[in-house]
């Protein structure tokens, strides 16, 4: 959650935090604008490498356990 005064960002509160819910509805309570932005956070570029990896790792683990299968059958 962002918190802007006059167009600037003044401080950054993660949705995780302590209150923040408590934070948010006093803010709605209180006529103040509040929007719900994409609650999605991007993945860093090196976490997707690492999950390509680790998908790419299974696919071959599986593939070789079904040719080891079929191989001893």
């Amino acid at each position: 959650m962002e918190i802007y005064s006059g167009g600037r960002r003044i401080i950054k509160v993660g949705m995780k935090d302590d209150n923040c819910s408590t934070l948010v509805r006093w803010a709605r309570r209180n006529g103040i604008n509040t929007e719900l932005g994409d609650m999605a956070p991007e993945l860093k570029n090196s976490t997707k490498i690492l999950l390509a990896v680790i998908s790419i790792a299974v696919f071959v683990g599986q593939l070789a356990i079904t040719i080891i299968y079929a191989l001893s059958a």
